[in-house]
């Protein structure tokens, strides 16, 4: 199989995950759902594609080039989120930490670094690959060239253009250069559409051919849009056309088969809350930088997995360990997810992730005895707390089943209907234990793993689980 590069438009793809994750955010409350899915996107080239070069081209800094032509040249564009702006340091870094290759050129945009690097690859030999939504790289497609929408799994070739746009390769800055481009303020001929402009290039191959003949257009108006508009549309040309020929001075050499750097990759994910991404670049780990397992406190645990087996990395430390009981929206627990893909959707607008371990005065004692967040350690007799009575059977049999949590529409879909189950209340006497230390976090874990059932009790910061932050459980089995 020939060499492949792969070419990443980084903030065509930025802006593409951040609009498409729900907002999240790091343990320390900063955004982080673009990280998280360019970080994922990336794990996934390289894992499934699996290319000899893996490059991101990115915007250069200040006035451009073509803003210097044309003042007017993107012009139009909303200004970046408020959210997205402070996570491109983040993303940046991210991308250095795999190792990646970030190439930029004063004055000139991203897709003129794709297609400098295109050009030298082609003639290199080598298969390319451009990840990017801009219309705009339709002009480096050819035999060794193709388009990768990520979302899709799909690629874009020669065909797929003439089908979709009517014209070839050589063509496209032409056609754009009559239509126009509306996202980036390209101004093209009025009145002419895509149909209209594929079907002037297949007649007259070029646009000097198509401005040439003018007065056989169709339509008086045509005609005249294509006589008063000629500089504009030659101007338009010029926008679009890609630069091919910047002086880059890229290493190829260097640059191929790229090698994450694993611990440092999973130091950064582990600060912004990833905890699935902390484990899915251990494949890309040389055999001298594999954590040991003498890092990891999991010996007492047993071999086969069960809700309890932590699918993380536990270098996290405590905040890690309970997260990974936290159940996604879905009533349903889910152990694949993670700390980052659920309980850091972030909250009010700089406001912190709630640490469950960081504060044990927040709430009052949780209903009937066990283990809960914010508890008095002492026995003591509650003859106002509702009679706790024992769960219904769950998922006997098997450790693999998931629990359902309650309904909090109908808590009591969760109480065995039979009344000899539910003691007397002034009978019970209730205890429960603070769980606010790493070892007693393991000691209640181990605890948890005998009895057949339990009931469980979450309690947050609000309904809503998207903003809402968990604040802590109250776990019982048994009466009292």
């Amino acid at each position: 199989m020939p060499d492949t590069v792969f070419l990443i438009d980084t903030f065509s793809l930025m802006f593409q995950v951040f609009h498409a994750i729900p907002p999240m955010t790091s343990p320390t409350g900063q955004p982080t759902n673009a990280v998280f899915g360019f970080s994922r996107d990336l794990v996934s080239l390289l894992q499934v594609h699996r290319p000899t070069w893996l490059i991101c081209a990115l915007e250069s800094v200040g006035i451009g080039e073509r803003e210097k032509l044309y003042p007017e040249y993107k012009a139009n564009r909303s200004a970046m989120p408020e959210d997205l702006r402070p996570q491109i340091p983040l993303l940046i870094e991210t991308i250095e930490t795999f190792r990646i290759p970030v190439v930029s050129s004063a004055g000139w945009e991203a897709d003129d670094v794709i297609a400098t690097l295109t050009r030298e690859a082609v003639a290199r030999g080598h298969q390319v690959r451009i990840v990017t939504s801009d219309k705009d790289a339709r002009q480096l497609l050819g035999p060794q060239v193709q388009i990768l929408n990520l979302r899709k799994n799909t690629y874009l070739d020669e065909a797929a253009l003439l089908a979709d746009w009517g014209v070839r390769p050589d063509q496209v800055v032409d056609f754009q250069a009559l239509v126009g481009d509306a996202v980036d303020n390209v101004p093209g001929v009025p009145l002419v559409g895509p149909k209209k402009a594929s079907a002037l290039l297949q007649q007259f191959e070029t646009l000097e051919g198509v401005l040439a003949n003018a007065d056989q257009a169709p339509g008086a108006k045509l005609k005249e849009n294509l006589k008063t508009f000629a500089d504009q549309a030659r101007l338009s040309q010029t926008l679009v056309r890609l630069n091919q020929h910047l002086d880059l001075n890229f290493d190829w050499d260097a640059s191929r088969n790229p090698q994450p750097d694993v611990p440092a990759l999973q130091d950064l994910f582990r600060k912004f809350g990833f905890g699935r991404l902390v484990n899915d670049v251990k494949q890309f780990a040389q055999p001298d930088t594999t954590p040991t397992p003498a890092a990891r406190k999991t010996e007492s645990r047993p071999v086969g997995r069960s809700l309890f087996d932590d699918d993380g990395d536990n270098s996290d430390g405590p905040h890690t360990s309970v997260a990974a009981l936290v159940p996604s929206p879905q009533p349903v627990f889910d152990k694949t997810k993670t700390v980052g893909e659920r309980a850091m959707v972030r909250g009010p607008s700089g406001e912190k992730a709630f640490d469950p371990l960081s504060d044990t005065s927040l709430f009052p004692s949780p209903r009937g005895g066990g283990l809960g967040r914010g508890a008095d350690k002492q026995s003591t007799p509650d003859s106002q707390s509702s009679p706790l009575p024992n769960p219904p059977h769950q998922g006997e049999g098997t450790e693999e089943k998931p629990l359902v949590a309650a309904s909090s529409a109908d808590p009591s879909s969760l109480i065995p209907h039979s009344s000899s189950l539910i003691p007397h209340r002034s009978s019970i006497r209730r205890h429960w234990e603070t769980i606010d230390t790493p070892d007693k976090l393991a000691a209640f874990i181990d605890q948890l793993k005998h009895p057949s059932r339990f009931c469980l009790d979450l309690e947050t910061t609000g309904l809503d689980p998207r903003s809402d932050c968990i604040v802590g459980w109250a776990f019982c089995w048994e009466a009292g």
